[in-house]
């Protein structure tokens, strides 16, 4: 059986993009990216047994590239930066990125800012003792492109 990703959801038109970013940068103090490209999960019904967002990133690029991770708590309808990380990933390597989601009761969601995306996957997991759990699993192909 194949586990089906809950990524396509929540932001439909363009209204609800530009609020959408509007109030992610007012309540999580993010900046315009002025480059790089930026990626999200949508929010995620957690599973209650999720314990942390586990999110992988690939360079299968010939140079290194930057990424950076930051997950946000949904439960207050408002965006509450509960995990970020930026690190420089060498060529043709793997970097793994885990935030506790003790505090998370409902949603979640996962954005990362890339420098480059040419041969860079995105995988994000939901998991409990290392195992990834139904609903909280967001391929590559899935994550939405979204404007900071």
């Amino acid at each position: 059986m194949k586990n089906k990703t809950s990524a396509k959801r929540v932001v439909k038109t363009s209204a609800m993009k530009k609020k959408l970013n509007t109030q992610l940068k007012k309540q999580v103090r993010v900046k315009n990216t002025t480059s790089g490209t930026v990626r999200s999960t949508g929010v995620l019904k957690k599973n209650p047994s999720t314990t942390f967002a586990h999110t992988e990133v690939m360079n299968r690029r010939s140079s290194p590239i930057t990424a950076t991770v930051m997950v946000f708590n949904w439960d207050t309808n408002s965006p509450v930066r509960i995990g970020n990380n930026t690190v420089t990933i060498p060529a043709n390597s793997l970097r793994f990125f885990n935030t506790n989601l003790a505090g998370v009761n409902d949603h979640y969601e996962v954005v990362v800012i890339l420098s480059a995306t040419s041969n860079v996957i995105v995988n994000h997991f939901g998991v409990a003792e290392n195992v990834p759990q139904d609903g909280n699993i967001v391929l590559d192909r899935d994550l939405i492109s979204i404007t900071l």
